[in-house]
């Protein structure tokens, strides 16, 4: 009996995947609001599975699969990705793979992160045992809403795990004491990207490293304005200045390639400020306050 019904399953698996891939390949790309359409409710799902729920889980996981690694949704941010995952982990809410994909890949360039952490808060309830989930929820907290309290609960539990980083429970710490510099930021991402090889997550991740290298490095050079004011009595006309005092070696360029300017209302900019991380007013200030100074690239440093 449970091999008739076993082999009930996968053929009704295998005609939902014939009737799918027929109506995907009839949908315009342009409108991916009906692509997310083609899609059976869970209900439905656990209903034709007949308590095969896994089976049906691993179907939606191969297809999500499919549909991240198909470039031409790119340009549509991935449509059917959350809601394949969604399937995937109410049908199986033990897959530890898929909740780890799910912190990552939905966090992309014009997707909703705040899906991503709402699999990755079930994924605490259902596979406690897993480090990455509340590691990378803590990284998504901080890095795309500012919740820097929720963020250093997030890595609180993740240190506990003894197989996470050992640096973990340091940043709980710091990124609770200190709102938000970009510092923590940046040592997060590069304990993700030893972690990540899939090069469209490493490439998203390297430049969210940019932007917070960036805040860090416009911190770094209004210190410089604040610094050159005390000992020359007069404000920088320019970011030469700083060189000509022997604070750099020569004006510095942004993680993005393009030149500081010292503006009139007093203060570094760049035209990659777009891409900056907007920290909440308090994370700001904190940038500028007892007397951190952070590690600016080396070429730039004027010698000791």
């Amino acid at each position: 009996m449970t091999r008739l019904l076993f082999t009930i399953v996968l053929c009704a698996s295998a005609t939902i995947a014939h009737w799918l891939h027929e109506r995907l390949d009839r949908v315009i790309l342009a409108a991916p609001d009906a692509l997310a359409e083609t899609l059976p409710t869970i209900g439905s799902l656990q209903l034709v599975s007949l308590g095969y729920d896994h089976v049906v889980a691993d179907y939606y996981w191969m297809r999500a699969l499919e549909h991240f690694g198909t470039p031409a949704y790119n340009a549509f941010a991935y449509p059917l990705l959350e809601p394949m995952l969604r399937r995937v982990l109410t049908l199986d809410p033990y897959f530890k793979t898929a909740y780890v994909f799910a912190g990552t890949a939905l966090t992309l360039q014009r997707m909703d992160p705040a899906k991503a952490n709402a699999l990755l808060e079930q994924g605490l309830k259902y596979r406690p045992d897993v480090w990455q989930i509340p590691f990378y929820l803590g990284f998504n907290r901080y890095y795309f809403q500012q919740d820097y309290v929720g963020a250093a609960e997030a890595l609180s539990i993740a240190s506990k795990y003894p197989e996470a980083p050992p640096i973990t429970a340091q940043l709980a710490t710091r990124v609770a004491a200190h709102a938000g510099r970009p510092e923590f930021g940046i040592q997060l991402i590069d304990e993700i990207l030893e972690r990540t090889k899939d090069e469209q997550l490493r490439a998203s991740y390297l430049e969210r490293r940019k932007s917070l290298q960036l805040d860090l490095e416009l911190g770094f050079l209004n210190r410089l304005v604040q610094r050159y004011h005390g000992e020359h009595g007069v404000e920088p006309k320019s970011i030469a200045d700083f060189v000509t005092a022997g604070y750099l070696r020569e004006p510095p360029h942004d993680p993005f390639g393009k030149p500081y300017r010292l503006e009139s209302d007093g203060f570094v900019h760049s035209d990659s400020e777009g891409s900056r991380l907007r920290l909440k007013p308090q994370a700001a200030g904190a940038i500028f306050s007892d007397g951190w100074h952070p590690p600016y690239r080396e070429d730039q440093l004027p010698p000791e």
